[in-house]
């Protein structure tokens, strides 16, 4: 992944297929003058636009998996992020995954939101039956 804005713009551009009108509006964002000339948008406003697609939606899923695996550096700004979207977007719902060296992290950001965070591992002895299970069959 390369940056917030990075991945904000490819959740807008996941959730602007299939949109008329609404896909205009945001193509034009884009296509501004001053956008030709090199200057990209910045998270904000693509945040902005995601919110006016985001509001076209009942509901409304985001669901980012491996989220460890975001620059460290860009990590805080891809939170602050998703909270500003959520808290725009009531209809839109937020699923996160990640490895448990995040979770302190993401609970601090999340907690804003009252959010729940639910932390899932492995057991042992699931381990051990699987690798006897596959040692069985080969």
């Amino acid at each position: 992944m390369k940056n917030t804005a990075y991945l904000v713009g490819m959740l807008l551009k996941q959730f602007l297929s299939g949109l008329g009108e609404v896909r205009k509006a945001i193509s034009w964002e884009f296509t501004k003058p001053e956008k030709l000339m090199g200057q990209s948008p910045s998270v904000r406003e693509i945040e902005k636009m995601l919110s006016t697609v985001l509001a076209s939606f009942r509901q409304a899923f985001i669901c980012i998996d491996a989220v460890g695996e975001f620059p460290v550096k860009e990590r805080w700004h891809l939170f602050d992020s998703l909270v500003r979207l959520i808290q725009r977007s009531l209809g839109t719902r937020l699923f996160l995954t990640s490895r448990r060296r995040v979770q302190r992290e993401m609970k601090q950001h999340l907690d804003k939101m009252d959010a729940q965070i639910v932390s899932i591992g492995s057991n042992e002895e699931d381990i051990r039956r699987y690798i006897t299970e596959r040692l069985d069959k080969d």
